[in-house]
């Protein structure tokens, strides 16, 4: 992981808990997530979830990723990602792989309690990737 490594406060089994409860309150009219399971070590994330009117689960994997922690907030930068539909594949590659991703002040403040988050550093290696991303930023709406 880049930054310094604290020491974890809740497992990653409990702070997975934690998020698929909340995701699913905000999806609920979409559809609900039957898997989230984090592995901070790997920096991993697996979701399965059930889209409203499909018949498939869809599998999600978050194949690395940086939580990072500036001035201006909590930030996730997703490197790698696959999904078990091409179509999301494509978009999230395109559109969210490599672009900082604003997160909700509660999000932010449950993750960093939980020693999740790391002050960003000069780090060359995490400097490039966000660099190649571009400028371009996202927020995640707690709404």
């Amino acid at each position: 992981m880049i930054g310094q490594i604290k020491k974890r406060l809740l497992s990653d089994k409990n702070i997975s808990k934690v998020f698929k409860i909340a995701i699913n309150r905000k999806i609920k009219d979409i559809g609900h997530i039957t898997v989230f399971d984090i592995d901070s070590k790997s920096e991993r994330v697996k979701i399965v979830l059930m889209l409203e009117e499909e018949s498939e689960l869809l599998d999600i994997s978050v194949n690395n990723y940086i939580l990072e922690e500036n001035e201006k907030g909590v930030f996730l930068i997703v490197k790698e990602l696959s999904a078990s539909k091409k179509w999301l594949s494509n978009f999230v590659k395109r559109f969210i792989c490599g672009k900082k991703i604003e997160l909700p002040p509660k999000i932010a403040t449950a993750l960093k309690l939980a020693g999740y988050v790391y002050k960003k550093d000069t780090d060359e290696l995490n400097a490039k990737s966000i660099q190649k991303a571009g400028s371009r930023n996202f927020i995640l709406s707690e709404k």
